[in-house]
């Protein structure tokens, strides 16, 4: 009688690691898909702040006297090229008439890159590029 209690106590133990094996799998299932989906999360949120981070350097470039360039950005580099949409024309300064500016319409190419050459990120956006002009601004015309 000892043997068969002995045995059913086997089955039983067998069965029950089944059954938490049967409960686990999806829960590992889930666990895995959460921490893949919260990768992927920081890596977007990782480029967004690249992506702002380069948006305010490139504020501060005239494309019209530094068409190429780069810029080191810490871990990452910022390289633009940019080329003239428009002609550069002359400002005009309401109501005075023309300003001592030649302004034209640029569009910017951005490559966010890595240590590795890597490019991690690319945009274009647009922007206005001015030259001061020294002197000879013609003045408004008298009607």
């Amino acid at each position: 009688m000892r043997n068969a209690e002995a045995g059913f106590a086997l089955f039983e133990a067998i069965v029950a690691v089944a059954i938490v094996a049967a409960m686990v799998l999806p829960a590992h299932a889930i666990i895995a898909h959460a921490i893949f989906s919260a990768s992927r999360a920081e890596r977007q949120s990782h480029t967004a702040n690249l992506q702002l981070n380069a948006l305010e350097v490139l504020r501060t470039v005239n494309p019209m006297q530094d068409p190429d360039g780069r810029i080191d950005m810490g871990e990452t580099r910022l390289a633009w090229h940019a080329r003239p949409l428009t002609e550069p024309r002359q400002a005009v300064a309401y109501p005075r008439g023309l300003a001592p500016f030649q302004v034209g319409l640029y569009e910017t190419r951005a490559d966010i890159v890595d240590a590795g050459d890597r490019v991690i990120h690319s945009f274009s956006l647009r922007q206005v590029g001015y030259s001061r002009q020294s002197s000879g601004v013609p003045s408004p015309r008298s009607p």
